[in-house]
């Protein structure tokens, strides 16, 4: 198979199909059907020709040359195509800057893929369900119309999150190979795009201050807020990734009406990212501003909000689903935090569930101990440490409790800890949240949506696995792989980074020791992955040396 040269515009025009240098058929395009061939293949069986033109024209043909159908989706020249080896999928890449991924036979458009210069993705089906890296789906939207007099409305699908990021449906598109099927059996896809030409999520924004330099260290920020159509139930108020929002507007009641509204935020010395956060019942929407600040800081180091959950066993489990250090590595984060939190933090309050000492971590006492970190206030900071088993359910991740209780040969839904409540439990409190989890000791347990879900909560995140490896126990390290590295780390290793020797650990240096030495211990079996919840992450101190 070749291309060379023809029709009206001198252009690759014309794909010659030989069979022994003899040339049995030609396919010749012009301005109607893609002007040229500019990427094309055989699918594995040699049957089938896959040829991509200009315009987005992309299309099936027979040996004989003749044409079976299009590929409809791309809108610039289709530059690349690849055919899986089983023949069941077509892989195409385009100038519009998009790859799609396409079902061979019905040539449904499965899903369509944007890979951003700054490293975030977002992949998304034909009705809007997506899925993508943590702040991926800020780069793709609608426009509402409103009408030929009035300028249109753009919504992001990061406003809109809560009803279409759904990395299942993505998946199941392709296992199913028809993202329409996939949607069919998804549940809870009730929210339909029409609603949005008469209910939107929050319209507001920042009037005052303007991007600068700020005086005084509590900056009175003022609000112009539109008219709604549905009402706003609730205002966040972040400041580098803490939450400082006022009791005053955490208790606020829903509104619609257009007004001002002005609130104090506390300031940081040095740079201060603020991000503020309005939410309805059809999405979230989110205004920034950032303040220079030379004065001392307004948000000081308060308390340390600690729990420490640890299950090596599961009484009501096959011997599989045992673990040697998950309830030991619970322990040893709970000492250890207790002890060094005192250099930096003014008080601590620690719960420890585990096996071995503490309280039993069972459904019932997690969820009590997940319910006692509400009262958290604006300079407070709150870690939940998780060792043991997660799992993946449909959509959603859940810890699996001691007393986790078998259905039949499955795990039983009811007797598990979901993710939902876990995070709900670090939003309800104000600060900074970290989420410190060891839970993927089985394949198939990481599921994408918490770093996604902890990313638009602004919660800090350090995992001990990715999507493609488990998290690994070693008996000659007397922990898991993951909590070892970091008992080293917080104990003085990762403070290797610190050049000035200010004995303080931060963030970014704890996550690039433990990210470094889990590899070299796994032999790059096992690798970490962090979140750090918002752009333009400030680092902070970790733990005082």
């Amino acid at each position: 198979m070749s291309h060379r040269k023809g029709g009206d515009y001198g252009l690759n025009a014309i794909l010659d199909i030989k069979n022994q240098n003899r040339t049995i058929a030609s396919i010749k395009r012009g301005s109607t059907d893609g002007y040229g061939h500019t990427s094309y293949t055989f699918t594995p069986n040699g049957e089938t020709i896959i040829s991509g033109g200009g315009a987005g024209v992309l299309t099936a043909y027979q040996r004989n040359g003749s044409k079976i159908g299009d590929y409809i989706g791309h809108t610039g020249d289709v530059w690349a195509v690849a055919v899986s080896a089983d023949g069941r999928f077509l892989l195409s890449g385009s100038g519009d800057q998009t790859v799609r991924l396409w079902n061979l036979r019905t040539r449904e458009n499965l899903w369509t893929l944007f890979h951003g210069n700054n490293g975030e993705w977002v992949v998304w089906t034909n009705s809007g369900y997506y899925a993508s890296s943590p702040k991926g789906d800020k780069m793709i939207g609608w426009q509402i119309n409103k009408g030929v007099d009035k300028a249109a409305d753009y919504i992001s699908a990061a406003q809109l999150a809560q009803h279409f990021y759904r990395p299942d449906i993505i998946d199941a598109a392709i296992k199913l190979g028809s993202a329409k099927q996939a949607l069919a059996q998804a549940e809870n896809t009730r929210f339909n795009l029409d609603i949005l030409t008469g209910k939107v999520p929050p319209k507001f924004q920042i009037i005052s201050p303007r991007s600068g330099t700020s005086t005084t260290g509590i900056v009175p920020v003022k609000l112009k807020i539109a008219a709604n159509t549905v009402a706003i139930e609730e205002f966040m108020v972040f400041v580098n990734g803490r939450e400082v929002t006022p009791p005053k507007i955490r208790k606020m009641r829903p509104f619609i009406q257009q007004h001002t509204k002005t609130i104090q935020v506390p300031l940081e010395t040095g740079n201060n990212r603020i991000t503020i956060r309005a939410k309805n019942s059809i999405g979230t929407t989110s205004v920034e501003l950032n303040l220079q600040y030379a004065g001392a800081s307004q948000i000081r180091e308060g308390n340390l909000h600690l729990l420490s959950i640890g299950i090596s066993e599961y009484p009501n489990l096959d011997r599989q689903r045992q673990l040697t250090f998950a309830a030991k590595d619970a322990d040893a984060i709970y000492n250890l935090l207790q002890t060094q939190g005192k250099k930096l933090y003014r008080g601590i309050k620690a719960t420890l569930l585990s096996d071995n000492s503490g309280t039993q971590p069972t459904k019932r006492n997690i969820e009590q101990a997940l319910q006692q970190l509400g009262d958290a206030q604006k300079t407070d900071t709150t870690i939940i440490y998780l060792s043991g088993h997660g799992m993946n359910i449909g959509k959603d991740y859940y810890l699996i409790p001691r007393d986790a209780k078998r259905h039949g040969d499955q795990i039983d839904k009811n007797s598990l800890v979901s993710w939902q409540e876990i995070q709900n439990a670090l939003v309800k409190g104000l600060g900074r949240k970290i989420l410190l989890i060891d839970t993927c000791h089985a394949g198939n347990a990481f599921n994408p949506r918490l770093l996604k879900d902890s990313a638009d909560q602004n919660i800090i995140v350090l995992s001990a696995t990715d999507a493609d490896n488990v998290s690994i126990e070693m008996k000659e390290l007397g922990h898991g792989v993951f909590t070892y590295s970091l008992l080293k780390g917080l104990k003085g290793k990762a403070d290797m980074f610190d050049e000035d020797n200010r004995k303080k650990i931060t963030f970014k240096e704890l996550d690039a020791y433990v990210s470094l030495l889990v590899a070299q211990l796994t032999g790059n079996r096992q690798k970490t992955v962090s979140q750090a919840g918002f752009a333009g992450f400030a680092d902070f101190t970790f733990l005082q040396l």
